[in-house]
């Protein structure tokens, strides 16, 4: 068994206590003690893992069953500026590769119009156009 105490307006659990009846760990209550403050279960059930989000667990009110509410966890503003630090010095690397690509292309296209500029006027000298 496993003793939930939770808040009898909220539902919001409180306490979790994996042994409550154990003679030397337990809470030293009776099952209708607990039963007054908390609900006995058998097990509580896994919550879903979402990023930015920290699952907390409550009791419906109504039929005394679990469920989870999940809340935005609070972003810290030191991490923000790693982040945006991180984010702009990604941004320098791509614009520079951008450029060297553009460069690249550019040097490519200037080769090919003089290797066909010289390959029309050997045709010219030749003859053939």
């Amino acid at each position: 068994m496993i003793y939930v105490k939770y808040n009898k307006v909220t539902g919001k659990e409180e306490l979790q206590h994996y042994m409550p009846f154990d003679e030397q760990n337990g809470l030293q209550k009776t099952k209708e003690e607990l039963e007054q403050e908390g609900l006995l279960v058998e097990s509580i059930p896994e919550p879903l893992l979402q990023v930015g989000k920290q699952a907390v667990l409550y009791v419906n009110l109504s039929n005394r069953s679990l469920y989870y509410q999940y809340i935005d966890l609070p972003i810290e503003p030191q991490h923000l500026v790693e982040k945006l630090e991180q984010l702009e010095q990604e941004k320098n690397i791509l614009q520079l590769a951008l450029a060297e690509s553009i460069e690249k292309q550019e040097i490519d296209k200037l080769n090919n119009q003089i290797a066909l500029a010289e390959l029309v006027e050997t045709l010219t000298i030749k003859g053939v156009l």
